[in-house]
């Protein structure tokens, strides 16, 4: 075997070795920003989920019109200032399947934890 010929030989093993790596490391930079894109969604979620006020002792009338969905009770809540996010509010109530909301008169406070 002459030197040429195995000068083109690791040059290839070495040029296909480049490419491996190179999706290797695309692959892990995508997963990275997955992961971050999850944890600052996951935040942002639980963020608008908390207390408008935890330290408030107010309380505030809120009517829930009969036949009302759960999307507008979510809107509703949010124009009282009692949720941060009437989409995230309606997104978490699906997920945890709540549903047959009664219509009514109801005094909220403000510092209610709506998660359990």
């Amino acid at each position: 075997m002459s030197k040429n010929s195995r000068n083109e030989e690791w040059q290839e093993e070495e040029s296909s070795f480049s490419a491996i790596k190179v999706v290797l490391i695309t692959l892990l930079i995508l997963f990275l920003i997955g992961v971050t894109g999850l944890g600052v969604g996951g935040y942002y979620v639980y963020t608008n989920l908390q207390p408008m006020d935890p330290q408030s002792e107010e309380f505030v009338q809120v009517e829930v019109p009969l036949g009302s969905s759960s999307t507008k009770i979510a809107q509703i809540l949010e124009e009282n200032g009692l949720i941060k996010n009437d989409k995230i509010f309606y997104l978490y109530v699906r997920y945890k399947g709540a549903s047959g909301f009664q219509a009514g008169e109801y005094y909220l406070s403000k510092n209610r934890q709506w998660t359990s």
